[in-house]
């Protein structure tokens, strides 16, 4: 009788009969979760000021999980509307990393007494189990940023 090791479920997906695994795509792609453009409401070219503090904060956005990224692009927008522009550290002041209890992925917490946007997002389970991949060129990060962005 042979052992046969399974990776986690949570990541991966049966695509005709190979399995995709969301932490490991191909060279030239990253991993972009349903929940991202559903619940996130994020969108494309990915703007330099994300792909910097990711590169700052030593992640990709395949890491982050629907709340991070709904903290981010929040206080994203919040900054346009606004009319300023924010620096990698500025996110660094607002915010710590701290990995999650699902492996691989990484929650970005307010930092005491800088919490911008309250709440938590809701029906995001099982966020991880829908994905697919895009190029990383410059119709997904924006193309001056190219050079930071972590496919991994």
């Amino acid at each position: 009788m042979t052992s046969r090791k399974r990776s986690s479920k949570k990541r991966r997906k049966r695509t005709g009969t190979l399995y995709a695994s969301a932490e490991d795509p191909a060279e030239g792609f990253f991993t972009c979760y349903e929940a991202f453009l559903t619940l996130c409401r994020m969108w494309f070219p990915i703007p330099e000021a994300i792909v910097r503090t990711l590169d700052r904060f030593e992640l990709s956005i395949s890491q982050l999980n629907v709340a991070a990224l709904q903290n981010f692009l929040g206080v994203l927008v919040l900054s346009y509307e606004l009319g300023m522009d924010l620096s990698p550290e500025d996110f660094e002041g607002l915010w710590s990393t701290r990995k999650t209890s699902i492996d691989y992925s990484s929650r970005m917490a307010p930092k005491k007494h800088m919490s911008i946007i309250q709440g938590h997002t809701s029906n995001a389970k099982g966020w991880f189990e829908r994905f697919f991949y895009f190029r990383i060129d410059g119709a997904s990060v924006e193309e001056n940023s190219l050079p930071l962005f972590r496919g991994k």
